[in-house]
């Protein structure tokens, strides 16, 4: 299982890469590249905490960078019991996502591919229904 979560990751990490590389080369993107690109969580949890660092960052985006550090710092402690936790009590429907609490227009909203990736497969792995199911089946074919 370990093995499906760390090409999941990888594919993120491309998508991440081919993003950053279209845009302009400044340390932010270089960064976001850096982090999207490493299989070492704990690496990627250093680079988001330097990346809400930067001074040239605005607010919303320091915020973001924030709060994307501490999802994955509880990601690398806790892995998926995180996500479950938060997820407790709520509609299997409804488990399918996470918002990652970053606006759509983050520059960081391609590194949460990596963690949503992990979430779908370990959805997938876990309840073999979820698949053939006619109302949650359609949820993880939509990307």
């Amino acid at each position: 299982m370990r093995a499906a979560f760390t090409a999941l990751g990888a594919c993120a990490g491309l998508l991440v890469s081919t993003v950053v590389r279209s845009a302009s080369t400044t340390p932010l993107t270089e960064l976001i590249a850096r982090a999207g690109n490493t299989d070492d969580d704990q690496e990627r949890q250093a680079l988001l905490k330097h990346i809400a660092t930067l001074p040239a960052l605005d607010e919303l985006t320091r915020a973001e960078a924030a709060k994307l550090t501490d999802f994955v710092r509880k990601w690398t402690d806790g892995e998926l019991k995180v996500y479950n936790a938060q997820n407790r009590g709520h509609p299997k429907k409804e488990q399918v996502n996470d918002d990652f609490a970053l606006s759509a227009a983050s520059p960081l909203q391609p590194l949460t591919d990596i963690y949503l990736g992990r979430i779908i497969a370990w959805n997938l792995i876990e309840d073999s229904t979820a698949r053939s199911s006619p109302e949650r089946g359609p949820l993880y074919k939509r990307t």
